[in-house]
């Protein structure tokens, strides 16, 4: 008898590009997830590990104005 698990993690992918003061919120949001989905892609390509893929979709959590 063998037995499969499947484990979901979350990530967190900060320094998802800087916009100027011309640039909507709607468009950070899709630039930022479209990078983060980048960087993940990337990531599972690189491990060249068996069974890892990307699930569902970004989440952009906070813009913040420094």
């Amino acid at each position: 008898m063998t037995a499969n698990v499947r484990v979901l993690v979350t990530i967190e992918i900060s320094n998802c590009g800087s916009w100027g003061d011309d640039c909507s919120i709607g468009q950070m949001k899709k630039q930022a997830a479209d990078h983060a989905i980048g960087v993940a892609n990337m990531l599972t390509r690189e491990t060249k590990v068996s069974g890892v893929k990307l699930v569902g979709e970004p989440k952009v959590k906070a813009i913040y104005v420094e």
